[in-house]
């Protein structure tokens, strides 16, 4: 296996061009870098150095090992009517369950990217590279496209007279009400691609187009994550021990807000036995945080199981995960003793008294889950009296979008404080956190 490392700038909170690369992966424009450090998800067309076009999907890990495992992907297209402003939308496809497949979608308004996709369209092929949370590039191929759809795509498009963002434009509209207008369109497209391809109305779509492509996957290639403080990893999308990796993700993130003060499995002294305290333990002067993780078997399960499946592992973790870290935190307001996995004692300022956060991680906040009863056991648990601390259920994503730009521990705290209020303002544990360029 091929290997490359990320530096603590060059990960998550901010790839950049300096890495130590053994077999060069696939490594971002900067202009790209700085939305792929803020966005959640996203499509997007690149021009690389060597003048080839590629397509770059920022998704999660679980979509991208469902790619990984030759899951049917088609690229999306469609001109859609919004107002005053017809705008072309993109996406991408992923058939990684049967009932509920994977989709992610954007605006584009740039000329040079309609240029770029009329000629990937006329030429049949395009490199696909696909990061994930952490913008680790987890995977790439070789994507050919069938021929009768992206000739008909290609041909749509050239014809095509959508919104370009301009100088020029931008000072006859608010961004408010650009937003609001390009937000409706996405709304209409997602509910015309949601729809199997039915019309949502015959104004709202102009050209539409579904071009599936046959990947053919590069070697994965070995990432780590290394830091002053921390080095993790390997990362690799077809590491069948996901819930290992999942926690090795974690502690990218929070070796970031801790440096230092960031353990993966620390043990706790009970009765003479040394047993794991959580998967994962952060701490300062200042804040305590507390990680369970529950990562969702993709690589090792049947591709065709029922959303009803999933759904019902999620919902299991959740309860075990959640039950795991009421024990965890009743443990670090006692007085037992801490230790890393390998022995050496962990000593934790304040542990009786500093502010505390809880955390579930999962892999993937899963759409069939009941959320607004997920926000109101995590009410009731964070009125407990003995363990003295806010709990959480987030993904990977949504950890990793709190922690970017995080000056210290305390801006950390205060967006925990600020999402677990509004999980329970809005009476629903999903939530997702945005961050801007």
């Amino acid at each position: 296996m091929a290997r490359t490392g990320l530096s603590r700038e060059e990960s998550f909170l901010g790839i950049a061009q300096r890495s130590i690369i053994v077999m060069v992966a696939y490594i971002p424009s900067d202009t790209l870098s700085s939305y792929l450090r803020v966005a959640s998800v996203g499509l997007w067309v690149e021009r690389l150095p060597d003048g080839r076009a590629a397509l770059v999907c920022k998704i999660p890990e679980t979509a991208i090992k469902a790619i990984y495992r030759r899951a049917t992907t088609t690229l999306l297209m469609a001109s859609v009517r919004a107002e005053s402003l017809t705008v072309l939308c993109l996406g991408l496809w992923v058939d990684d369950e049967r009932d509920r497949p994977f989709k992610v979608t954007m605006v584009n308004s740039s000329e040079e990217d309609k240029a770029t996709l009329i000629g990937i369209l006329e030429a049949g092929s395009v490199a696909l590279h696909c990061l994930n949370e952490l913008n680790h590039p987890a995977l790439s191929g070789s994507c050919t496209l069938d021929a009768d759809a992206a000739a008909a795509a290609a041909a749509a498009l050239r014809a095509s007279e959508h919104w370009i963002l301009t100088p020029a434009f931008s000072n006859t509209a608010s961004m408010q009400d650009l937003a609001r207008v390009l937000h409706l369109a996405l709304d209409r497209f997602q509910a015309h691609i949601h729809t199997s391809g039915a019309e949502v109305g015959v104004t709202d779509i102009g050209f539409t187009a579904r071009v599936p492509m046959t990947l053919e996957v590069w070697p994965p290639i070995e990432i780590f994550e290394a830091s002053p403080t921390s080095v993790s990893g390997p990362f690799i999308i077809n590491d069948t021990n996901e819930g290992a990796r999942l926690e090795n993700m974690i502690l990218s993130v929070l070796d970031y807000v801790y440096p230092g003060r960031a353990y993966v499995s620390p043990h706790v002294e009970d009765a003479g036995i040394s047993r794991e305290l959580a998967d994962a333990l952060a701490f300062d002067e200042l804040v305590i945080c507390v990680v369970q993780a529950k990562a969702l078997a993709v690589l090792g399960v049947d591709r065709d199981r029922p959303s009803s499946r999933r759904i019902a592992n999620v919902e299991k973790d959740i309860k075990k995960g959640l039950k795991q870290l009421a024990g965890a935190m009743s443990n670090i307001r006692s007085a037992v003793p801490m230790s890393t996995r390998d022995g050496s004692s962990i000593g934790v300022p304040g542990r009786q008294a500093s502010p505390a956060h809880a955390i579930l991680v999962l892999s993937e906040m899963y759409f069939g889950i009941d959320w607004k009863a997920v926000a109101r056991i995590l009410a009731e648990a964070s009125q407990s009296d003995v363990r003295q601390g806010l709990f959480h259920v987030m993904d990977i994503q949504e950890l990793a979008a709190l922690a970017i730009d995080c000056e210290d521990s305390a801006m950390f705290n205060n967006r925990l404080i600020q999402r677990w209020f509004a999980v329970q303002e809005r009476g629903t544990a999903y939530l997702r956190t945005k961050r801007h360029p």
